[in-house]
């Protein structure tokens, strides 16, 4: 549907789709804009340690399993991963389902310092990372990634922007859109922002996740109301029954 007029309290602002009557603009309290209170991100918090013996190499993990590419439902399904001096190693694994993703989840709203890890098969990332403060509907800090140099790179641009998405790869930042108000909105107007939002998602398909949709996959994975499995920054969370699942069975 194209908007072609819009009237607002009796007056025409908007005719043929072009704004006649700019807006008022107001400036959002300091505190609007500093939302991302997270401690810096280091790929230790990143790591997924195995308790046990430390001979141990391989390990049965609850995965969240994307059957369709393009679609938001999930499955857990459990996959045995390899393990190097403790710590699950995803990207080592060979199976059918590789290649596999990381997902950790930071509660940013400064009431604790709750975060989660998990792993991700069929979602779709090729290669480097991407976070965004854009979670429904916590909103919390959700990096996404193939390796943890480039999540942690990303999660940290993320919180010196104070919200937004974030895309790394090969060590390097390749994208980024900021949202700095409350960590979900722009500052920018309609007209100023959209020539930026297509130019981010461009850069992040030709570069990190290759998928239709890209952002509306990225804010979904943590939305613990959408069949079936979903991550939050309490752990992994089976919907039909609001269970929380151990990472490990």
């Amino acid at each position: 549907m194209n908007v072609s007029d819009v009237f607002a309290s009796g007056t025409q602002v908007v005719s043929e789709g072009k704004l006649i009557k700019e807006q008022k603009r107001l400036a959002p309290p300091g505190h609007f804009l500093e939302t991302v209170i997270v401690p810096e991100i280091t790929e230790e918090d990143l790591a997924i340690r195995v308790d046990g013996p430390a001979a141990v190499s391989e390990v049965k993990c609850r995965v969240i399993s994307y059957p369709d590419t393009n679609r938001l439902p999930t499955q857990f399904s459990e996959l045995v991963l390899p393990v190097v001096h403790g710590e699950v190693i995803p990207e080592n694994y060979q199976g059918e389902e590789a290649p596999l993703n990381y997902i950790a989840v930071f509660h940013r709203h400064g009431k604790n310092n709750n975060r989660s890890v998990g792993i991700l098969n069929g979602y779709g990332i090729t290669a480097g990372a991407v976070v965004t403060t854009i979670a429904h509907d916590s909103h919390h800090l959700a990096v996404l990634g193939t390796n943890k140099k480039d999540m942690a790179l990303a999660a940290n641009r993320a919180r010196e922007i104070q919200g937004g998405i974030v895309a790394a790869k090969d060590g390097e930042i390749v994208a980024e859109l900021h949202l700095p108000l409350a960590g979900l909105m722009s500052l920018d107007t309609a007209h100023e922002f959209g020539p930026k939002l297509n130019e981010f998602i461009s850069v992040l398909q030709s570069t990190v996740l290759p998928r239709q949709h890209p952002i509306m996959r990225l804010v979904g994975v943590t939305l613990p109301v959408i069949p079936h499995a979903k991550i939050t920054d309490l752990g992994y969370v089976y919907v039909d029954t609001q269970e929380l699942l151990p990472l490990f069975v």
